[in-house]
């Protein structure tokens, strides 16, 4: 109904070091309800190309997790002062950031 020719790529349970393992630094965005980036802002100004965005478990990740992904270049996110059960802030990630590339795309191009 998008009438948009893009697909996400969606993976299943994978042990998380090997999701931020593969993730080239810079390209990655972990959603974190103690995050003070607002996600949309963020990838505004991260510059054109994909993004990988990391979505946790409702209880979020944990410091080890967090600390994990801000060394492997994610940039930590926060989709505002609600707390989201995971498969709602996965897909209001994913709406923001189509909304946040498609902006980009038009002040680009």
């Amino acid at each position: 109904q998008s009438g948009q020719g893009r697909r996400l790529a969606l993976h299943g349970l994978v042990p998380f070091s090997t999701v931020i393992q593969g993730i080239p630094s810079g390209t990655g965005v972990i959603l974190d309800q103690r995050g003070t980036a607002p996600l949309g802002a963020t990838l505004r100004a991260m510059g054109s190309g994909r993004v990988a965005l990391v979505v946790g478990a409702d209880a979020g990740f944990s410091d080890d997790e967090i600390a994990l992904a801000e060394h492997a270049g994610l940039r930590r996110c926060t989709l505002g002062s609600s707390t989201l059960r995971a498969e709602t802030a996965a897909l209001v990630a994913v709406a923001i950031a189509t909304d946040a590339i498609d902006t980009r795309q038009a002040v680009d191009g």
